[in-house]
C-alpha cells in the first residue's frame, strides 16, 4: 500500500477515534441501582482516576487510552498498538466485572451501561485496529 493511502487511512482513523471519544465524553456511561447517579463520561473521566485508590485499576484504560491517541497522532504505531492493547484489555474487564460480577463498586452497584461506555470502547478499538493495519501495510 503506498504512503499517501497509509496518510489517508491514518487521518481518518484519527477523525474517527477522536469523536467517538468526544461522543463518550457528553453520553452517559453506566446507570447505579438508586438512579440518582448515571455520570458522563466526562465526570468519569476528571473523577474515575480515584478509584485506583480502591484498587479499581480498570479506570487506568483511560489515560492509557489517551495516551494511545496520543501516540498514534504522532506515528509512533508501535507504541499506541501497545498502549490500545492494554487500555482494551482494562475496558472489556470492567465490562466483565459489572456484568458477570456483583457490578457493585466503591459507590454503588451498577445496573445497566450507558452509550457512553460503548463510544469509548469503540474509539480505543478504532486507534487499536488501525495501528494494527498501519504496522501490517506500512511493510
Amino acid at each position: 500500500m503506498d504512503t499517501q493511502t497509509l496518510n489517508r487511512r491514518k487521518k481518518i482513523a484519527i477523525i474517527v477515534t477522536l469523536i467517538l471519544f468526544f461522543l463518550s465524553l457528553v453520553t452517559k456511561v453506566y446507570r447505579m441501582e438508586d438512579g440518582d447517579v448515571n455520570p458522563t463520561g466526562f465526570e468519569v473521566f476528571i473523577a474515575g482516576w480515584m478509584a485506583i485508590f480502591n484498587f479499581d485499576f480498570y479506570w487506568l484504560a483511560n489515560p492509557i487510552s489517551v495516551l494511545a491517541i496520543i501516540f498514534f497522532l504522532f506515528s509512533k504505531i508501535r507504541v499506541s498498538l501497545v498502549l490500545s492493547s492494554i487500555a482494551l484489555i482494562l475496558a472489556v474487564a470492567f465490562f466483565i466485572y459489572v456484568k458477570v460480577g456483583d457490578g457493585t463498586t466503591q459507590y454503588g452497584t451498577i445496573t445497566s451501561m450507558g452509550l457512553g461506555y460503548y463510544f469509548w470502547l469503540a474509539s480505543i478499538l478504532t486507534v487499536f485496529v488501525s495501528s494494527v493495519q498501519l504496522l501490517r501495510y506500512s511493510k
